[in-house]
């Protein structure tokens, strides 16, 4: 059974995307079974560092619709997959990210790894990935805004009995 880990901030801009898709395909080149998970569904910033290429099925058509979850994971190098956020704004205005945790369940089993990439700010587009997440790693950057920031996100964190990494 894979370890779902969730990367958070809420300030954009500290390097949570950059650190997500660089642990996901340095697990993936060491053999171990990873799927990378963008929610960062209005910018899909995973999806374009990744350089998925064309995505005909997304995280958002998953939110929205009834889609299978296979027909949405996309294979890069290594043993590294990943599940895009896609891009429409019609389905990013319809998604339901409190379906995010049975996607992740009904996946859990089939990789070692799974790293969940939430988009910066607080709403319910971040809090329900970390919900669902077997621990969370937030990323800060040493600058007064970030580290504020930060301590509001562990203070939500502590509230909402999300696990934070290192703790």
């Amino acid at each position: 059974m894979g370890k779902i880990y969730a990367l958070a901030s809420i300030k954009g801009g500290v390097g949570k995307t950059t650190i997500a898709g660089n642990l996901g395909v340095a697990l993936g080149q060491m053999g171990r079974d990873t799927l990378l998970v963008d929610t960062d569904l209005a910018m899909s910033g995973l999806t374009q560092l990744l350089n998925v290429g064309e995505i005909k099925k997304s995280l958002q058509e998953l939110l929205s619709k009834r889609v299978r979850v296979e027909d949405v994971i996309h294979s890069l190098p290594g043993k590294t997959n990943i599940l895009p956020a896609g891009g429409e704004l019609e389905s990013y205005l319809k998604a339901e990210p409190n379906k995010l945790a049975s996607i992740l369940d009904e996946v859990k089993d089939d990789y070692d790894y799974i790293i969940v990439d939430t988009p910066p700010g607080l709403s319910k587009y971040n809090l329900e990935p970390m919900k669902a997440s077997d621990s969370c790693i937030l990323a800060v950057i040493p600058d007064p805004t970030a580290v504020s920031a930060a301590e509001k996100l562990e203070s939500i964190a502590t509230i909402l009995d999300i696990e934070l990494g290192g703790h």
